[in-house]
């Protein structure tokens, strides 16, 4: 169940985040999967880059939070908050040109510019190219995966405001779910890939407490795979939730 608690208290998942040298270097592991919280600079520049891949694109909790110039030679982002005054952490979802995807809770501090370095899955994603025929149990587990991945990743773009008529179809829902008592909770789109389905929520806390979301509350009815945007919720406040479902 979803669970409400007072405004100093913020629960948050913990992460790996293996080591910060001198001059403000942070590596990431394991941000694919779980929440990884990080430190960066309010007042100076920040760099986010992926380890041998490039970033695609970069989604905050909050529109207009952040300033930020891609290079896109490099496939790096250069970023600050656009208020430096901003209280409170901002969520954001990090994808790759390889379809995988890293959540981030960046937290404003008074440090130097940080270097924020994510360290992808060693495990290869499975990119399709071999027969279904000539695949054993493990290379059809792997190339399922990375449908999943995929799917996620396509959620994540068309939730950015961009095209994607030519990966899958978009059907416009706007249906209110009954739930949850303390969330207003509505599905906006689903969309079918011919693989797996998709389905786009927005989430409004309905009470005067802070809202924390679990993600584990949404794994039913042939759910494969959940991104809430942002766990925690002030009052009034209204968060992304992206479900993909077996067809």
């Amino acid at each position: 169940m979803l669970k409400a608690w007072k405004k100093s208290t913020l629960i948050m998942v913990a992460m790996a985040v293996l080591a910060t040298n001198a001059h403000s270097e942070i590596e990431v592991v394991g941000s694919e999967s779980q929440v990884a919280e990080v430190a960066i600079s309010r007042y100076e520049q920040n760099l986010i880059e992926i380890k041998d891949r490039k970033i695609s694109s970069v989604i905050p909790s909050v529109n207009g939070s952040l300033a930020y110039q891609k290079d896109n030679t490099n496939g790096v982002l250069y970023f600050t908050l656009a208020n430096p005054n901003f209280l409170g952490t901002i969520s954001v979802f990090v994808n790759d040109d390889e379809g995988e995807r890293y959540k981030l809770i960046l937290v404003p501090t008074q440090q130097a510019a940080q270097e924020i370095i994510i360290v992808p899955p060693t495990r290869p994603l499975d990119d399709g190219s071999s027969g279904v025929d000539s695949l054993d149990l493990k290379e059809k587990s792997g190339s399922y995966i990375y449908e999943i991945k995929r799917m996620m990743f396509d959620l994540g773009r068309a939730g950015n405001g961009e095209n994607t008529q030519d990966v899958m179809n978009k059907i416009v829902v706007n249906q209110k779910i009954p739930l949850w008592k303390q969330a207003d909770l509505v599905l906006a789109n689903r969309y079918d890939n011919g693989v797996l389905m998709g389905e786009e929520y927005y989430m409004t806390n309905t009470t005067s407490k802070t809202l924390v979301i679990r993600e584990q509350e949404f794994y039913r009815n042939n759910v494969l795979a959940v991104s809430v945007d942002k766990l925690n919720l002030e009052p009034n406040e209204t968060t992304i939730v992206y479900v993909v479902r077996g067809r």
